[in-house]
């Protein structure tokens, strides 16, 4: 994951042996980010992001699809209950730029 000032990439790192132009990756802006935070921390109902689309498993994992690329990327219960714990103690909140 790559937290900018203005966009957000997420990867699964899983798929670190694939190059970085065969991984699959989905880029929102900070905008689009952080209404996906609020989703997943529980704050914005489900289907609030609308860049994202957060999908449970019935294992307690997600995938993640970007609706405008069809990228999909898959998390296990364990990723998935870390990245959410991450995103309720605010670690990926990403720092805007001041103007």
């Amino acid at each position: 994951m790559r937290i900018g000032s203005e966009s957000v990439e997420v990867r699964d790192s899983k798929q670190n042996h694939l190059g970085d132009a065969d991984q699959p990756i989905i880029s929102v802006s900070t905008e689009q980010w952080t209404q996906f935070l609020d989703e997943i921390a529980g704050v914005a109902p489900t289907g609030a992001s609308t860049a994202i689309a957060v999908c449970h498993t019935a294992d307690g994992g997600v995938t993640l699809r970007d609706p405008s690329t069809g990228v999909v990327l898959t998390y296990d219960a364990d990723e998935y209950r870390a990245f959410a714990d991450g995103v309720r103690a605010g670690e990926f909140t990403p720092v805007l730029a001041s103007a």
